[in-house]
């Protein structure tokens, strides 16, 4: 475990250890605990990945500030974030999702004042700016044996950003500050499960019944396999802030073997003159 009530789980503290000489491999290891924990990382891979989402209820709403708070925020804004590469502004309303961005630089009135009048600010790979989240996802990345990525999303009180959908990645909500309300439902048949690809926006009657519904308060962690449509709400009394980590993105069986098969191809053909020879004639027009 590590980070006791009321404590920030020491994540910065743990990645730091390697610059010191640590073990990387270990390192990384010990932070994918610190992130799940309580839940053990053979429970994780034994009954929760790419199998069913995962709740981890903490009661500590500072276990994950070391990620990113709301002063975080102010600053990257402050900083001038490109519209679209970096910085998106969204809203759901009467299920219909809009995207409300502008071009080029956002000015930092225009996002605050988009923020204000009820859109949710995501802010799209933001360790490319902060060297402390960029560290702890290259460490992850090792243990994952995967890339790993980052958004983050700050939602104003009582309102939602995006319409029910799914992704393509692995997903674990961390919780910073206030609270939001979940609805995780299943794949609705084997085509989409395992998704290569995010879906398009959903209806509300499309998603079928939640297999999970709750608020995930600050320092909760929530985790849900790629093809898991979702959709969440913040709360009535409070603005949401979480981060998403995310792992798996075109990392299946098919992409290792894709390259792997091509590899042998490509041996082959150079150690083996019966594969550079023509076929019989009309063999390839069949």
């Amino acid at each position: 475990g590590g980070g006791g009530e009321g404590e920030a789980a020491p994540f910065h503290k743990l990645a730091a250890s390697v610059a010191a000489g640590a073990d990387s491999g270990k390192v990384a290891r010990e932070l994918f605990a610190l992130l799940i924990a309580p839940i053990t990382i053979d429970e994780f891979y034994r009954d929760y990945h790419e199998k069913k989402p995962l709740l981890v209820k903490r009661g500590n709403p500072k276990y994950y500030d070391n990620w990113l708070k709301m002063a975080g925020v102010k600053k990257l804004v402050a900083a001038g974030l490109e519209w679209n590469s970096e910085l998106d502004a969204t809203s759901y309303k009467d299920g219909a999702r809009t995207t409300l961005n502008g071009t080029g630089v956002a000015e930092e009135e225009s996002v605050w004042d988009k923020y204000n009048t009820g859109c949710s600010v995501r802010l799209l790979r933001p360790q490319r700016r902060m060297d402390g989240m960029a560290k702890l996802l290259s460490l992850l990345e090792g243990h994952w044996g995967s890339g790993a990525g980052a958004n983050v999303y700050l939602t104003p009180a009582d309102h939602q950003g995006f319409a029910p959908h799914w992704d393509d990645i692995e997903a674990f909500i961390l919780q910073t500050e206030g609270a939001k309300h979940w609805q995780v439902y299943a794949p609705r048949n084997k085509d989409e499960e395992m998704p290569r690809y995010s879906s398009g926006n959903l209806e509300q009657g499309e998603t079928g019944k939640p297999v999970l519904e709750a608020d995930v308060e600050a320092g909760d962690l929530l985790y849900f396999p790629r093809g898991y449509i979702h959709q969440a709400r913040s709360a009535k009394g409070t603005h949401s802030l979480h981060v998403t980590v995310s792992y798996g993105y075109r990392n299946a069986w098919y992409d290792y073997l894709k390259i792997a098969l091509n590899q042998a191809l490509e041996t082959a053909v150079r150690e083996d003159v019966t594969l550079r020879r023509g076929g019989p004639p009309g063999f390839f027009s069949a």
